[in-house]
């Protein structure tokens, strides 16, 4: 759900824009009034104090005056509207297409699993539109070392996994789409798997992952980082929960 603070500073664009274009409006009526009755102020100031002439000669040179004054004049109008009525359209296209990006922006989360029998890390798009992954690193908090892939940490640890990944970029989740990066799975009474599922743990506890992604539209995402170190809570709270 949106903010209040959001909401309010989206009613001031929207406001904005309506003060924009009313302000446009006016200034472009005012402007064409002025160009359309401009010939005839330039007349009245020249021989607005003579009277009417019966000569038919002087009522063709005043035709002919007004034809050629006002003919630029309209097509200067003319100009004027077409530039006017395109600037209008413009905006009004640039602000359809934000309203349309902010209604299908992605919003990714990373979230755990961590129970007696099973470890899942899972990638989520929980926004309204498609996310493009465009880096995916997953970096050691001590080291600051970096690896494309979450299996490539745990390669050292002979685990069955039901499901890994690797490198991730150029990922392309839709909206509601959930991928797992890793699940291992076992038996509370295969001690190889506890002491397994233990090590993975401490191993998880020491990472971060980095996910940089795009909407549909190629826009760059706030970058999103996460801690692994929720796993290690068992070393110092045994009886914490065991989701995140």
């Amino acid at each position: 759900m949106k903010s209040t603070q959001q909401v309010t500073q989206e009613s001031n664009k929207v406001s904005e824009n309506e003060i924009t274009k009313k302000v446009w409006f006016w200034l472009a009526l005012i402007l064409l009034l002025i160009l359309a009755f401009l010939p005839a102020l330039v007349y009245l100031s020249k021989f607005g104090s003579a009277s009417l002439s019966p000569n038919n000669i002087d009522w063709s040179q005043f035709g002919t005056y007004l034809s050629g004054t006002l003919s630029p004049v309209i097509a200067l109008t003319g100009a004027i509207l077409t530039f006017t009525l395109g600037f209008v359209s413009y905006r009004h296209n640039q602000t359809l297409l934000k309203k349309q990006e902010r209604e299908k922006r992605p919003l990714v989360n990373v979230s755990f699993m961590d129970k007696d029998n099973s470890i899942t890390i899972s990638l989520h798009n929980k926004g309204l539109g498609p996310m493009i992954v465009t880096k995916y690193r997953i970096e050691h908090e001590i080291t600051s070392e970096e690896k494309p892939g979450v299996f490539d940490w745990i390669l050292s640890l002979p685990c069955k996994y039901g499901n890994y990944t690797g490198n991730q970029d150029n990922l392309v989740l839709r909206d509601g789409e959930k991928r797992n990066l890793l699940r291992l799975e076992g038996e509370l009474t295969d001690t190889s798997f506890l002491e397994h599922r233990d090590r993975l743990r401490d191993l998880l506890g020491d990472l971060r992952i980095t996910i940089t992604y795009n909407d549909i539209y190629d826009t760059p995402m706030p970058i999103y980082t996460k801690s692994f170190s929720w796993f290690k809570r068992h070393i110092n709270n045994p009886k914490s929960p065991k989701k995140n």
